[in-house]
Formats: structure tokens, sequence, C-alpha cells
């Protein structure tokens, strides 16, 4: 049978190890400016949807496309990872099912299982690290690091 909480932990350490490999690329000065923001919104959205699952509001001012410098990334990549492994671990075999009542950042109430909105936010980040791939390889003909799921649970 399928172990969904450690199957999720499991997606949640390979996009932090993805986030972690990008981010180093982020750091240099010639890093795409538009791949910093995109980097930035991936990190903040996680957060945002983390308070969504706990039943917490959004600060009213959360801005999802924030103005971060790389520098700022790393604590906040550490932290989403931590928050989530945490949240994750304690979750009850049915909660996954769970509805989840919230509203976007423009205030628009929407309702989604549980599982669906943690299948999104995994999702949301391999979307965006490939955005920010592809700036980074057309800015800078950069090797960009190998971030193949199916590799990194070989390792």
């Amino acid at each position: 049978m399928l172990n969904l909480k450690k199957y999720f932990i499991t997606l949640f350490d390979y996009d932090y190890n993805c986030n972690t490999l990008f981010n180093t690329m982020l750091m240099q000065p010639n890093a795409s400016t538009q791949a910093v923001k995109i980097m930035a919104h991936l990190l903040v959205t996680q957060h945002t949807w983390l308070n969504r699952c706990k039943g917490l509001e959004n600060p009213p001012d959360v801005q999802i496309w924030p103005a971060w410098k790389p520098v700022t990334f790393s604590p906040v990549l550490n932290q989403n990872h931590d928050d989530w492994t945490v949240f994750l671990s304690n979750l009850k075999d049915d909660q996954w099912t769970e509805i989840i009542n919230y509203k976007t950042t423009q205030g628009v109430p929407y309702a989604d299982s549980l599982i669906n909105i943690i299948t999104h936010v995994v999702n949301h980040g391999t979307h965006h690290r490939a955005q920010i791939g592809q700036l980074l390889k057309n800015m800078n003909n950069v090797q960009l690091p190998h971030t193949d799921y199916i590799a990194f649970i070989r390792e």
C-alpha cells in the first residue's frame, strides 16, 4: 500500500534539492533577473499554500511576486522545506482528502482537497524551475544541474 506521507515527504525532499541547486546558480552575479524573480515567487507561494493548508490567513499584503534578492533565498528555502516536512509528518490518514477552503490573493474563494493542493505545490515548483533553467541557459549558456526525479530517488 502506498504511504502518502512518505511519498510526499520524498517529493518535498526532491523539490528542496532542486531548489538548492538552482539557488546556487542564482547567486552568481550575472544571473537572470527574471529567473531570480521566478525563484522568489516559487518560494513565497510555497509558504502561502502551506498557510492555506493549515487554515491560516495569509497577510492581505502578501506579494506573490516579491522583489527578493538571491541572498534571501537560502533561509526561506530551508524554512519552507522544514515547515512542509513537519506539516506532512503530522498528517493523519484521513486528512489527505480533507477539503481546504481558501481565498486567492485576489480574494476569490476556492475549495480543493489537501492532496490536490500538495500535489500542486510540488508541480508548481517543477514548472517554475523549468522556466528558471531556460532563462539561465539562454542568458548565460550554462550547464544546468541534473534535476530528474528518477535520478534523485536513485541516490
